[in-house]
């Protein structure tokens, strides 16, 4: 680019026009000449009337230049393409804009649909703004007078026109209550451009695929590992079924005791009542049979027989009244313990 390189701001495309197929943004789109042979952009517009010329178009929201082809000629309207021209520097440009910071209610920037943040006012269809002072003096210099506003919206990535009634008596302060931003800060951000979104579209679907085949890929993963630990735990079970029926086998099952069972063991078992013995059972307990030797005499076995008769006799006088004695029986034995003796 050349030290004679101009730029204008194309604020307006005729219906129907010789640029009307140059898919053009007004106030975003510049027209850049390169001047050749000293001409200005209307002189060679004017040589190359119905010839096909080349024309470089620059877009402050994208950042990017296009080089497009039209042919200059007579149409039902004025001039030879169509246009409406505003002479301006393309280069700081997307500086001069005013952004909307915030928004109250009910006032006249929340009537006419703006949005905090996004929204940004480029110009009018015919007036651009240089600083923020040019666009309040036109703010109040229009109070109570519907203006139209060309508004980029950076979210969506395109422009509107809006309608906007600047009132100073709305019910709070200022002509359109909100917060406005001015400069490098403000300034437009880099709108991407279609083959970008595109490229970034499809890396996002690529992404999401990838995404959802690892999830399947990790779900089988899952089911794999729960079927490995519930395989794992199947020797464990076999075992203890195993060393369930070793115990069986080994340890007889213990049978309940009935009731007839401890009744007979009542019953066999030793009374704790004082038992009686009588003289006779002493005198039979301690009778004596001698063997008697046929090879010894009558004088031989005489005395021994006098010595036991008169043993008995002091024995029997000892007894003359019957003796009782005490057998002990364990009355503290409870049931366990005897549940306990039978199974040994």
């Amino acid at each position: 680019m050349g030290a004679q390189e101009t730029s204008y701001r194309i604020s307006q495309v005729k219906p129907d026009s010789p640029a009307a197929n140059l898919h053009i943004e007004p106030m975003l789109d510049f027209v850049i000449h390169n001047p050749t042979d000293n001409l200005t952009f209307e002189a060679f517009i004017a040589a190359n009337e119905n010839k096909e010329m080349p024309v470089i178009l620059f877009n402050i929201a994208s950042q990017e230049s296009r080089e497009d082809k039209i042919i200059p000629k007579k149409w039902k309207g004025e001039g030879l393409l169509g246009l409406t021209l505003i002479k301006e520097d393309y280069k700081l440009a997307h500086t001069k804009v005013i952004r909307i910071l915030s928004i109250l209610v009910n006032s006249p920037l929340h009537k006419a649909g703006f949005k905090p943040s996004v929204d940004y006012i480029i110009s009018t269809p015919k007036v651009t703004f240089d600083d923020v002072e040019s666009f309040n003096r036109f703010i109040a210099s229009n109070n109570k007078k519907e203006v139209e506003l060309i508004v980029y919206n950076s979210k969506e990535g395109r422009s509107r026109v809006v309608k906007l009634v600047p009132d100073s008596n709305w019910g709070g302060n200022g002509h359109l209550g909100g917060e406005i931003g001015f400069g490098h800060i403000h300034s437009l951000p880099v709108r991407k451009s279609e083959e970008i979104v595109k490229e970034e579209l499809s890396t996002t679907m690529d992404t999401l695929k990838n995404s959802t085949e690892d999830i399947k890929e990790s779900k089988v993963k899952e089911e794999s590992l729960e079927q490995d630990i519930e395989d794992s735990f199947k020797p464990i079970e076999e075992k203890k079924e195993f060393i369930k029926e070793e115990i069986a086998i080994e340890k007889p099952i213990e049978q309940p005791i009935t009731t007839e069972e401890i009744k007979k063991e009542e019953t066999n078992a030793p009374s704790n009542e004082l038992y009686e013995v009588t003289n006779e059972e002493v005198e039979k307990a301690v009778e004596v049979k001698p063997q008697i030797n046929h090879e010894s005499t009558k004088q031989d076995i005489q005395p021994s027989i006098e010595k036991e008769v008169e043993r008995a006799v002091e024995v029997t006088r000892s007894i003359e009244s019957p003796v009782k004695a005490e057998i002990p029986i364990d009355t503290k034995a409870t049931y366990t313990q005897f549940e306990e003796d039978i199974m040994i």
